[in-house]
């Protein structure tokens, strides 16, 4: 993340994060990722589109892996409050 901060917006890693935030089931997170990926196909500057498919991609394998809805939506949860607390510490804005 301290690598990639810069070119994510703290706006952009909220939006992720209150999509994943309101998953109530492992359904949910899986119906979100093809939301995700047009966030990332929106970006027009291909650092900040990099930038945010790799966040695409740490969060698609642990959600189609995903089985249990209560443990598993909640840790997916805390992994993404987790990078927008990095992105808070070593972004700009």
């Amino acid at each position: 993340m301290q690598e990639r901060a810069s070119n994510i917006t703290s706006s952009k890693l909220r939006k992720i994060f209150e999509i994943i935030k309101k998953a109530k089931s492992v359904t949910d997170l899986v119906m979100a990722l093809p939301y995700l990926a047009y966030l990332v196909g929106r970006e027009d500057s291909k650092s900040k589109k990099e930038a945010l498919g790799e966040i695409y991609i740490l969060l698609k394998e642990p959600i189609m892996q995903a089985t249990d809805d209560k443990t598993h939506v909640k840790n997916i949860q805390k992994f993404m409050e987790t990078l927008v607390a990095y992105q808070k510490f070593y972004g700009k804005d």
